[in-house]
């Protein structure tokens, strides 16, 4: 089965596949002659179903950026071994030696966005714009826990935005 149609089938992104399949976890992978493309490689959706439960816990880092709503760069930035990793994460490293594969824990997904908000996400709370919150957030001399210069957007931990509320309420759009 063409690897688009087994990721489908198993409800996991074609990327885990080609993870899989770069990797060296799957044995029955095949491509297919006079196919170009994705199209042309085939795996047996059994199979891929009981490595991903055996190989690949949480999910991965751009999954792990939509289910928090960050960017997918951000989600890299803050994985970032080299750079000292804020969020955890783990490497599985493939058979040959040469693949890794990042994967993100839903428990730590849940506890990083606990601690962080965005500004869209004060603004929403407020009922107002983005632009209104982030200037009251620069006014109030609010820093980001993370900055954009770190991980490519501002991240607030909600203590240090609750005391800029209170600060201010009457400040605050309708």
């Amino acid at each position: 089965m063409p690897i688009s149609k087994a990721a489908k089938k198993v409800k996991v992104p074609c990327v885990d596949l080609v993870h899989l399949i770069l990797g060296d976890f799957l044995s029955n992978v095949a491509e297919l002659n006079g196919i170009g493309g994705y199209a042309a490689i085939h795996v047996e959706p059994a199979e891929v179903g009981q490595v991903i439960r055996e190989i690949l816990p949480g999910v991965s880092p751009s999954q792990a950026a939509a289910k928090i709503g960050i960017p997918a760069q951000a989600v890299w930035a803050l994985i970032d071994e080299d750079e000292g990793a804020i969020l955890p994460s783990t490497s599985i490293l493939g058979r040959t030696e040469h693949h890794v594969i990042r994967r993100v824990m839903l428990e730590d997904l849940r506890q990083f966005r606990d601690d962080h908000v965005k500004s869209g996400d004060i603004a929403n709370q407020l009922e107002t714009d983005r632009r209104t919150v982030e200037r009251m957030l620069r006014r109030y001399r609010v820093r980001p826990a993370y900055s954009e210069s770190q991980i490519g957007m501002n991240l607030y931990r909600p203590a240090d935005v609750t005391s800029m509320l209170r600060s201010a309420p009457s400040k605050i759009p309708a």
